[in-house]
Formats: structure tokens, sequence, C-alpha cells
């Protein structure tokens, strides 16, 4: 039988696909790859997501389920808070990118398998509540509507 010790560390594990460096990786993918519309999405995307997130932190600060340090630095500190989840709004907006980019049903689907996988590793590393990923998901996913539909005009009007 597999303890629960092992789901945690499966789950702490799966949890890092939500992370800046993964985030960042696939920047460059796409970047090397010449996905030049999508890598923009991507970087548009994670600058309204940490900027309106930590704006949000700044004037509402959410204690996370696990007690964490406040810290001494405004970054720690806002780092600390559990509302909205950053980690839910990068996964978000890199499925999104994804289920955008590639034609494929079974890729889909596994984007979307693993998407719901991490969401579900925040809530169960009791990184965040419920409906700190729910508004994370929320937010990534009206972001990724305006960017998507948005670049394409922009980049019209600068002539590209």
């Amino acid at each position: 039988m597999i303890d629960k010790e092992f789901y945690m560390e499966w789950f702490d594990e799966l949890t890092s696909l939500g992370g800046i460096i993964f985030y960042s990786i696939n920047i460059l993918l796409l970047l090397t790859l010449r996905f030049y519309i999508h890598t923009l999405w991507l970087i548009i995307g994670l600058i309204f997501i940490l900027v309106s997130f930590y704006l949000i932190r700044f004037f509402y600060f959410k204690e996370r389920p696990l007690f964490q340090s406040k810290g001494r630095s405004l970054f720690t500190y806002l780092d600390a808070s559990s509302f909205p989840s950053v980690h839910a709004a990068r996964i978000t907006f890199l499925s999104m990118t994804y289920i955008n980019l590639i034609d494929n049903t079974y890729f889909r689907m596994l984007i979307l398998f693993i998407w719901i996988l991490v969401l579900l590793s925040r809530y169960f590393l009791k990184k965040h509540y419920f409906t700190d990923i729910a508004v994370g998901t929320i937010l990534s996913i009206i972001y990724f509507f305006l960017i998507s539909s948005g670049i394409p005009y922009i980049l019209k009007l600068f002539g590209f």
C-alpha cells in the first residue's frame, strides 16, 4: 500500500509545473520553435498575472492554510499571501496557450489532465484554499482571452 507521504511528494513535484521556472522554459521553447505570437502571449500574460496578483496581495493579505512566515521584505510578505493563486494562474495560462496552439484532441486532453492535477496539488499540499485557486484560474482565463484576441489588433496597428 502506498502511504500518504508518497502522494504528498508526488504532488510536490507536480506543483512545480505551475512555477516560474517551468513557465520560463516554455517561453524559451516557443521562442526557439518560432511561435512568436504565442511567446508574446506568455510574456504579456506573465506580466499581467504578476502585477495584478501582487497588487491584490498588497491590499488584501490572506493567510495560507499552513502557516508560512511573512518574512522581512515586501516580496516575501506578498509571496506568503494565499489569495489569489499565482501557480494556478500560470498553469492555466500556459495550458490555454498550448490548447490554442496544438490542434490534437489527445494532446489537449493530456494538457487538461495535467492542468487539473497541478490545481489539485496546490489544494492537497495546503498551499491554497479552493477560492484562491478558483480566482487565480478565472482571472488567468480572462487575461488569456483579452491578450490572445488583442495581440493581432495591436500588431496590425504597428504594421506587423
